[in-house]
């Protein structure tokens, strides 16, 4: 991460110990206020959607094998058959933004996989709790 720093006025000068920091990159006031390390930390659910061929060698094995790699991400799995070559999976998705884009990405860089489309949703995740004699769990709530 760089800094830069600026005069209380908000023009840049030359770095001294008493400038505040700032990021160059979300100009937050400090880096506990970074827009990239509260997206490092931040929870999301999302969507992941792609097609692919499902005669390509080995790629439903593989497909599946990221999932069960990933099975702490993956919430639950839709598959359709479009063609006779052609298939859609729609994935819900849910953990921290990082893991979650960076497994999109694993699935949607497999040699056949055409049309990957992640949407994410921001979440607020709260403590973990009972309800009852029920087991532990937590909650999550979309963001305003």
């Amino acid at each position: 991460m760089r800094w830069r720093a600026t005069s209380t006025a908000g023009s840049p000068r030359a770095a001294t110990p008493t400038a505040p920091r700032r990021c160059a990159t979300c100009c937050a006031p400090s880096w506990t206020g970074c827009a990239r390390r509260k997206t490092r930390t931040a929870h999301c659910v999302g969507s992941l959607s792609y097609v692919f061929n499902h005669h390509e060698r080995d790629l439903a094995e593989r497909l599946t094998a990221l999932q069960h790699a990933h099975h702490d991400l993956t919430v639950s799995t839709m598959h359709a058959h479009l063609d006779h070559d052609h298939c859609i999976e729609s994935a819900i998705l849910r953990g921290p933004v990082r893991d979650v884009r960076r497994f999109a990405d694993a699935i949607s860089a497999e040699r056949g996989v055409r049309h990957g489309n992640l949407n994410i949703v921001m979440v607020d995740v709260t403590p973990a709790h009972r309800h009852g004699r029920g087991h532990a769990h937590v909650h999550v709530r979309p963001q305003r």
